[in-house]
């Protein structure tokens, strides 16, 4: 049975909605069919790079669903790289780390601090290391029948940058009122995909929840220090690890006391018309 302090009342006996927005009725027959396993990757950055090495990536989970491809990447100082750009693919670059530049097309944007970017296809894409390293997230996903509509809609949105600090931060309801949540790619500006973050300190829970409407993912960011639940599995859940939340599993995230839990969300949507979800469960706040 899944932890009460996740996802149930606290009264056993209670028959009306849960946190997670389900009744016990709901939540029980949704655990008939429980996941196995939560599948997920821890990357070590540092022994990427060989010791004359300028340029390393590790594809991470590799298969885990259909036309995603997840790359953690390192680029040493000095050195600049450029990413292949795919006319049936769209790309997201999340920085963890270090400084440098990015350009899109004919766009520059300095890398001082976490940062996200999206990219048109086809558009030119190079970074640039100017510290010791520059560490970041390479988020391919393929473009699928009906996405091209989306796309023109959007396409003078792009290319996108953001600073870590200058995302826009909402609330849910299934986290606490100290909870700080990011929105990194907003619903809607490319096909079928969003991106955020959340961020506090323990104790503290993300109440169980449930969505059969998108795959979504984790990335551990540094700090990280929590544990997974996924109907009957749990895991721990630290910094630079990859994980991959089972679609449709009722699943939720604890940090202990003394702890912090700070991790990347990645949804992505079977159809578009899903995305709605987001605008209907992260309320803005306004700055």
């Amino acid at each position: 049975m899944l932890s009460s302090e996740l996802c149930f009342p606290a009264s056993a006996g209670e028959t009306g909605p849960v946190a997670c927005g389900l009744t016990l009725f709901d939540a029980r027959q949704m655990m008939e069919s429980m996941v196995e396993s939560i599948r997920a990757e821890r990357i070590h950055p540092e022994t990427l790079l060989t010791r004359d090495g300028q340029f390393a990536e590790k594809r991470l989970l590799p298969e885990e669903v259909a036309g995603v491809a997840i790359r953690y990447c390192v680029l040493r100082k000095g050195k600049r790289i450029s990413l292949e750009a795919q006319s049936d693919k769209v790309r997201v670059l999340m920085f963890l780390s270090g400084k440098g530049f990015l350009t899109i097309a004919s766009h520059g944007y300095a890398i001082g601090e976490m940062a996200v970017a999206a990219a048109a296809r086809n558009a030119p894409t190079t970074v640039e290391s100017t510290s010791h390293t520059v560490e970041f997230l390479d988020i391919v996903s393929d473009l699928a029948s009906g996405d091209e509509d989306e796309l023109s809609r959007n396409g003078g949105k792009l290319p996108y940058f953001r600073t870590y600090s200058e995302c826009d931060v909402y609330r849910e309801e299934i986290k606490s009122a100290k909870t700080v949540s990011r929105t990194l790619i907003p619903p809607n500006l490319l096909p079928r995909f969003s991106m955020g973050s959340v961020q506090t300190t323990g104790p503290d829970v993300v109440h169980a929840h449930q969505h059969a409407m998108l795959e979504q993912f984790f990335f551990g960011l540094p700090g990280n220090n929590c544990s997974v639940r996924a109907d009957a599995r749990e895991i721990s859940f630290g910094e630079s690890v990859l994980l991959h939340i089972p679609r449709g599993s009722l699943h939720g995230v604890r940090v202990e006391e003394n702890a912090a839990l700070h991790y990347l969300w990645l949804d992505f949507f079977l159809h578009q018309e899903d995305m709605s979800y987001i605008s209907e469960t992260h309320i803005p706040i306004e700055r």
